[in-house]
């Protein structure tokens, strides 16, 4: 009986674990389809040949590479805030959209590529991965007509300064290792807040005030 008992206790917690991650997936998934259109980002369906690889930067900065087989890889930075407006239901995005020279996009993708992008593992499934109570994170989102799948890495940059024998972690370290080499993403978005109005914005958990 107390077999039985236990058995039906482990069932439960899996069958909760389970349904946390789905719940889990289908919000970031309902996340990152709101601000693709929102952001006129790249569609893929089944019958397009593209491979959209995406890097999402918390809630404030997306990184996207496009490969289309035939014309080469083209991408963008985009960088957006959302200006909080007492009288409006909703905060209103504000977006300032990059292009990333070819040939960089070229080189990134063929690194992403290299480091196994559109099969690494979610950081909440590597064991022994550094986790803090808050802090910054970075969504990896994959499409293409035979994949569509997104995953998590919290302060994938903090892990950079971790020695770590996991492959995975060492592959992501190196996918943003050679990203910040060709972008200076924090620059950069400083110098979109810099053209913004007066008023209130807010990113990822952070508000701006402008005055």
């Amino acid at each position: 009986m107390k077999h039985r008992i236990l058995h039906i206790f482990f069932l439960f917690l899996f069958a909760n674990s389970l349904k946390a991650q789905n719940n889990r997936d289908s919000l970031t998934t309902k996340f990152i389809d709101t601000h693709i259109e929102i952001l006129n980002l790249e569609r893929s369906d089944s019958t397009t040949s593209s491979e959209i690889f995406r890097l999402w930067f918390d809630d404030y900065q997306v990184v996207e590479l496009v490969s289309d087989g035939e014309t080469g890889v083209k991408g963008k930075l985009i960088c957006y805030v959302k200006k909080i407006a007492r009288k409006e239901k909703k905060s209103k995005i504000i977006s300032q959209c990059l292009t990333i020279p070819d040939d960089t996009a070229q080189r990134l993708f063929e690194t992403f590529k290299e480091n196994h992008f559109e099969t690494l593992p979610d950081c909440r499934d590597i064991e022994d991965y550094v986790f803090g109570c808050d802090g910054s994170s970075v969504t990896f989102e994959i499409k293409t007509p035979e994949i569509r799948r997104n995953y998590y890495y919290w302060e994938p940059e903090f892990q950079i300064s971790v020695v770590s024998t996991n492959v995975s972690l060492q592959a992501v370290t190196r996918i943003l290792v050679e990203l910040n080499k060709d972008i200076n993403r924090s620059q950069l978005f400083k110098n979109f807040t810099n053209t913004l109005a007066v008023g209130r914005y807010r990113y990822g958990m952070i508000v701006l005030q402008i005055l």
